[in-house]
């Protein structure tokens, strides 16, 4: 982070916020876990998002769906146990600093979008 804010600094694009997307443990395991793939076709599906017709089968060929190793839940959760040990000394250090923002990823994502916008100003309204 110091690294990263001394070559801003240099470009002279110091930053203005650090967000931090809060979402409940139990629901970042459901939405990670949540990607079964074709893999004869390659096509993706989520079960929250983009769910195929019949759970486990795709709509195109008919084929079984499976999930990759990576997107099952112990390793899933062993990613998140990993990214929170690492990320807390930038949470701390960009809290200190005053730009952190937390924005509650919980909500509906329009709501996700304007705290996004309110936190960053219009530059990305659109």
């Amino acid at each position: 982070a110091q690294a990263l804010d001394a070559l801003l600094a240099r470009l002279h694009l110091p930053l203005t916020a650090v967000l931090l997307f809060k979402t409940e443990r139990p629901e970042l395991i459901k939405r990670l876990t949540a990607r079964w793939t074709n893999p004869r076709t390659g096509r993706v599906y989520n079960e929250i998002s983009d769910p195929p017709k019949v759970r486990g089968i795709c709509d195109d060929d008919g084929g079984e769906l499976v999930q990759r190793p990576d997107d099952r839940p112990e390793t899933v959760t062993k990613r998140l146990d990993v990214y929170e040990a690492q990320t807390a000394p930038l949470i701390d250090y960009y809290k200190r600093s005053g730009l952190l923002v937390p924005i509650d990823a919980m909500q509906p994502v329009e709501d996700v979008r304007k705290q996004i916008v309110a936190a960053l100003g219009s530059s990305v309204a659109s």
